[in-house]
């Protein structure tokens, strides 16, 4: 008996040897989990014999890996991925079978799809053409490396503020004296200009102006405070210097005053000082008569007329302060190549183009097990879903439990060098102990052997 107790003894040592050896020869492999060896003592049962028994030996009970957080290690390169926290990339292997890993060394193949050293795809939510992540299965994760299509400018919205204080610039209204007719090159003629950059079918930039002029009231109205025109605005819009609607009825009498330029719409405030929608379009306005040029004034080959431009100003006020942008945004971009790529923390995976665009391309999924130490090891840092580890859990990152992601690092094996050193002095001591109880057996046995 004690030669077989010394025997398992050995067995186990030898076990705690590789597991030690495979750690060490890991310390350095991305997303690496360190393995503990677990004994359990044998021990012979009988039904009619009780008391102390000795035993029969060790037995190793399970091989486990540690899921200890690694640390981050911070590099160049922004399709490299951690999870700081909980949680598992989800991959499509080369053979399609669903695996999972904490190594983030990922990268780009010939069709662009995110790919792990061994060819394994990386799985998440794809977004649609407008950019917009909805939902929905998992999807390989694409970077699109082609040239990003120009795209012509349909909307445009403005934030702003006109000075309830500004007077306008003519003391009467057409056609009486005093009314001085609006010129874009004279700027006693208008109380504030402000310009922006839109894009034809073609991608080519062109500059919109926008003056606004503040009406005049009437000055033979019986109460010309109560006419409406002391909070209304007449928009002029030029683009590249050619005036591009007849806008509304106004005011200005082309018949009367014979003014070069008409107002392209007119925009209204209340006494609170926020748009009046019933003044004009109500803040929205549709420019559909445009031909885009070049710098000599004749068509550039887009479409003509080009596409319509929706203006919106309802977030525009007039209070008594300075005239003032807070924002503008329009849709249109030139063409553009792929810069590069970023991963924000919660997964979303965008691209970024030489126009300046962005644009949300997907969002990278993570998974997690009520069990992890049951998943099966499928090597290359890489484990699948066993009946032991239960079902994945998928969802975004920073969601329930799972962690958060950080591009352009690497989560580091979690393997503790002097551990396991001292590991391999424990597994050698007790290798070479069970040894000695074998020695020592057999030198029993040649002693009874010898009895005489």
């Amino acid at each position: 008996m004690s030669f077989n107790t010394a025997l398992s003894g050995l067995r186990a040592a030898n076990t705690s040897l590789a597991v030690t050896g495979n750690n060490i020869a890991n310390a350095s492999t991305t997303g690496f989990k360190a393995s503990r060896t677990e004994f359990g003592d044998v021990y012979a049962s009988s039904l009619i014999k009780s008391g102390t028994i000795a035993g029969n030996g060790v037995l190793v009970t399970a091989v486990s890996q540690q899921f200890d957080q690694g640390n981050i290690s911070f590099t160049d390169n922004s399709l490299d991925l951690a999870i700081n926290g909980q949680g598992f990339f989800v991959m499509d292997s080369t053979g399609g079978d669903r695996i999972y890993t904490r190594s983030g060394e990922f990268g780009l193949d010939e069709l662009g799809f995110v790919v792990s050293n061994g060819g394994a795809k990386l799985q998440g939510l794809v977004a649609d053409a407008q950019g917009l992540i909805t939902g929905g299965n998992p999807q390989s994760l694409q970077v699109i490396t082609t040239d990003l299509d120009p795209s012509a400018t349909s909307t445009l919205n403005m934030s702003f503020n006109l000075d309830a204080r500004e007077l306008s610039p003519n003391t009467g209204v057409a056609p009486a004296a005093g009314f001085t007719p609006f010129d874009p090159s004279s700027p006693s003629t208008f109380n504030h200009s402000t310009s922006q950059t839109i894009y034809d079918d073609l991608g080519l930039p062109h500059v919109m102006s926008q003056y606004f002029v503040k009406q005049n009231p009437d000055p033979l109205a019986a109460d010309p405070l109560n006419t409406g025109l002391v909070n209304q605005w007449d928009v002029y819009v030029l683009i590249d210097g050619e005036q591009v609607t007849d806008g509304v009825p106004s005011t200005v009498s082309v018949a009367d005053a014979g003014p070069a330029f008409r107002p392209g719409f007119q925009i209204g405030f209340t006494s609170a000082g926020i748009l009046d929608p019933l003044v004009g379009g109500g803040g929205s306005y549709t420019i559909t008569d445009w031909d885009p040029k070049d710098t000599t004034g004749a068509q550039n080959g887009a479409t003509t007329p080009a596409t319509p431009i929706t203006i919106d100003f309802t977030d525009a006020t007039q209070f008594g302060g300075e005239f003032a942008i807070a924002a503008t945004n329009q849709n249109g971009f030139a063409q553009g190549r792929l810069a590069g790529v970023q991963i924000s923390e919660d997964g979303v995976l965008f691209a970024r183009y030489t126009n300046g665009e962005a644009q949300n391309l997907g969002q990278v999924l993570l998974a997690s097990f009520d069990n992890p130490q049951g998943l099966s090891p499928q090597g290359e840092t890489a484990w699948a879903e066993s009946a032991a580890s239960g079902q994945p859990n998928v969802n975004v990152p920073q969601s329930g439990s799972l962690g958060s992601i950080q591009a352009g690092a690497l989560e580091e094996s979690n393997v503790d060098l002097s551990d396991e050193l001292v590991g391999l002095i424990i597994a050698q001591r007790n290798f070479q102990a069970n040894s000695k109880t074998i020695e020592t057996a057999n030198t029993l046995t040649q002693t009874i052997i010898n009895l005489r």
